[in-house]
């Protein structure tokens, strides 16, 4: 395993989280983001990819 990504959401929380299901599902089919991601060296260029 080379890439875990970690979720927080509020019990009970009324937000509308398919948007973001989605964008994850995205991600991970992506193989070439997830290289990416695995080799990013901080925060900044994690985030940089992400957008």
């Amino acid at each position: 395993m080379q890439f875990i990504f970690l979720l927080c959401v509020k019990k009970d929380s009324q937000e509308d989280l398919q948007e973001m299901y989605e964008m994850l599902g995205e991600i991970i089919d992506n193989s070439t983001m997830v290289k990416r991601l695995i080799q990013a060296r901080n925060y900044k260029e994690f985030v940089g990819i992400l957008q």
